[in-house]
């Protein structure tokens, strides 16, 4: 079997063995009664003896291996992407604490503004004793609304 060369048939890869069936249990068994080497002499050449219950084994370990490399290469991914993701949260989180903090500097600039208004108040209360325009100016309501601070981590 191993005169065949079947890995030559392969572009890039070669199969490191190659596996020849024997569709009874018995088949192998008389054969190794007959030369007890034949695993030695098989695994020399790089043949895989399997019988129906071996090549269930052998399938099911590849099959066990294929999904532990698919899962390795997802990891390597998810990896990537789990960095990419606490990038993005950093950056979201300081911009969202920059957004508070401008906000707060707005919220205070307004209230400071109110201040000043107040005080200009006076003056138009004045005004409007000596009943030079109709209209009554409304007063602008104070913002008491306190921004919330990120939390810091424990």
């Amino acid at each position: 079997m191993s005169e065949k060369k079947y890995w030559e048939h392969y572009d890039g890869s070669n199969p490191e063995l190659v596996v020849m069936f024997l569709p009874a249990e018995s088949l192998l068994s008389d054969a190794l009664i007959l030369d007890a080497g034949l695993f030695t002499y098989a695994s020399e050449k790089n043949v895989a003896l399997a019988t129906p219950i071996s090549l269930l084994a052998m399938l099911w370990a590849v099959a066990k291996g294929w999904q532990e490399f698919q899962f390795s290469e997802r990891a390597d991914e998810i990896v990537i992407e789990a960095k990419r993701l606490n990038s993005n949260v950093k950056n979201f989180v300081q911009r969202f604490g920059e957004t508070g903090e401008k906000l707060e500097k707005a919220v205070n600039q307004y209230n400071s503004t109110l201040t000043g208004y107040k005080t200009m108040r006076t003056t138009l209360d004045k005004f409007e004793s000596f009943e030079i325009w109709n209209e009554e100016i409304p007063d602008p309501n104070s913002i008491e609304v306190l921004v919330d601070p990120i939390p810091d981590k424990e």
